[in-house]
């Protein structure tokens, strides 16, 4: 094998393990966020109502997103909400970049950890939190595991 073919084998090689890490932390990034909006009735965490809290899910790259006291909902139907910016941007990432994750819903901070309290309204909560955040981010090293595996079974398989 000549110098040069030599040294576009292992390029291309790169390109694929680079193309295939990519993968797997796209996928393991979504099936997080999905994690994460599972409703308890389906069996996650997340307590769903109206599905603002699921809907005001957002995801940039550039930085958190915040808490919007405005934010009345995008009129999505439940569970879906920014369901697509947010793939677009998992979809659009390169490796070694972060991606921010956040709820634009004033009570979500209350439903994820929970408050005992009087809130600054007046009103008074005992609630227990679901902590659906943590819950579905403990599950990246198996979700990470689990697209490895499959990966390595598509390349097994020349696929």
């Amino acid at each position: 094998m000549a110098g040069g073919q030599f040294a576009a084998t292992v390029e291309a090689w790169v390109r694929e393990v680079e193309g295939g890490l990519l993968a797997i932390v796209q996928e393991s990034t979504q099936e997080v966020v999905d994690l994460i909006k599972k409703p308890v009735g389906a069996g996650g965490n997340m307590p769903v109502d109206t599905s603002f809290l699921q809907n005001s899910l957002q995801g940039s790259a550039s930085s958190m997103p915040l808490v919007r006291a405005d934010h009345t909902g995008n009129g999505q139907p439940p569970e879906r909400g920014n369901a697509v910016q947010i793939e677009a941007l998992i979809a659009g990432m390169k490796l070694g970049q972060t991606l921010y994750f956040g709820f634009t819903a004033a009570y979500a901070l209350r439903q994820n950890y929970g408050f005992s309290g009087t809130d600054t309204l007046g009103r008074n909560y005992n609630q227990q939190g679901r902590f659906f955040v943590e819950l579905a981010v403990q599950q990246w090293p198996q979700l990470v595991e689990k697209y490895q595996r499959r990966l390595a079974a598509k390349l097994a398989l020349g696929v």
